[in-house]
């Protein structure tokens, strides 16, 4: 944990009044305070300077000094978003802008405290910790440095968390289970799975300006009590594209996967039956009984294929011929597979 004190070790030696020594113990995490300025190594002898007031988030106290987030009424310049979180002041009755920054923690002097302000709600905190979290797991700052406000950290969809060192992008939580897509960065996508169809299975996505590759036809879920560090979260603006990329992306994908994914000779078990797939028409899909075809030349319709158990893949040149042969219907897509597959299999 990164501290400044504008005051040094001098300042912890003035004399404390009974009243700011009972502000002091009033104090708890969450409260707003006003102090003076804590700037680090400030010339002192600019008392100008050194008379100024701030606004303070409480994260906690030592024994004459508590421990606090600077709070500015300007943008802070910072370009991970939680490092920063802006505090509606309307709903503290309080005027002006208030930016809360998570850069620094500043120790504070007794001395130096003028007054409570206000409480942060239960909204407002939560929401902090969510921030103080993401900035401790991303520096690996060890247990006895992690801050807490006393609420607990929520996950929600957008959220990016690591489980075993992976990255993974939440999508979607029920009642059991943390559903997710998996993360890759762009220099490690390859190394990581060299079995991932880059081009026909991922999609880039930009979140808190970091760039992504997820792998969004590899769904994961997580029981709710797996243990996972939060590292990051998307905007709605971010999860609205995200989405909406997402669905064209699968939209794609499933279009290929209905050329492709009940190729010739797929076997499914259809009602006790070896059912081997041949093709589609009009949207209904045929087979042939493989142990049958001889006795009975004629082609099954399938409703529903998908549902179907895959138990082998078989297909010979046979099938076809026997098809043409007696004619079955429909016809015409049977004669085509004659004509373009009759020198492709062996008997």
């Amino acid at each position: 944990m990164k501290t400044l004190n504008s005051v040094g070790i001098l300042k912890e030696n003035f004399k404390i009044t009974k009243e700011q020594r009972k502000l002091f113990y009033s104090l708890k995490k969450g409260d707003v305070i006003s102090a003076k300025i804590q700037l680090g190594d400030i010339d002192f002898r600019n008392l100008e300077i050194a008379q100024k007031y701030e606004d303070y988030l409480v994260i906690g106290k030592g024994f004459n000094h508590i421990y606090a987030y600077k709070i500015s009424n300007y943008d802070l310049p910072i370009n991970f978003r939680f490092m920063n979180y802006n505090i509606n002041l309307k709903k503290y009755e309080q005027s002006g802008d208030s930016n809360l920054s998570l850069r620094y923690v500043y120790k504070i002097p007794i001395s130096d405290i003028s007054r409570k302000k206000y409480s942060l709600d239960f909204e407002d905190r939560k929401a902090i910790q969510r921030r103080i979290t993401i900035c401790t797991n991303k520096t690996h700052l060890n247990e006895e440095y992690k801050i807490s406000l006393g609420v607990p950290v929520n996950i929600t969809v957008g959220d990016v968390i690591r489980v075993d060192k992976e990255l993974y992008l939440i999508y979607s939580i029920n009642e059991f289970y943390v559903e997710c897509f998996k993360l890759f960065k762009l220099l490690t996508i390859i190394d990581v799975d060299a079995s991932f169809d880059k081009v026909n299975e991922t999609m880039r996505v930009v979140i808190n300006n970091e760039e992504y590759f997820v792998n969004y036809n590899k769904p994961k879920h997580f029981v709710k009590k797996t243990r996972y560090d939060l590292l990051d979260y998307s905007t709605i603006e971010e999860m609205k594209i995200i989405f909406k990329d997402l669905e064209a992306q699968k939209s794609r994908f499933d279009r290929m996967n209905v050329e492709n994914k009940y190729y010739m000779g797929k076997v499914f078990d259809i009602n006790g039956k070896k059912i081997a797939y041949l093709f589609s028409v009009n949207g209904v899909d045929y087979g042939i009984d493989i142990d049958n075809y001889k006795n009975e030349p004629v082609l099954t319709s399938i409703d529903n294929i998908g549902k179907y158990k895959v138990i082998n893949y078989q297909l010979k040149q046979d099938y076809i011929d026997v098809l043409y042969k007696n004619k079955a219907t429909p016809f015409a897509p049977i004669e085509d597979l004659y004509e373009k597959t009759h020198s492709w299999y062996e008997y």
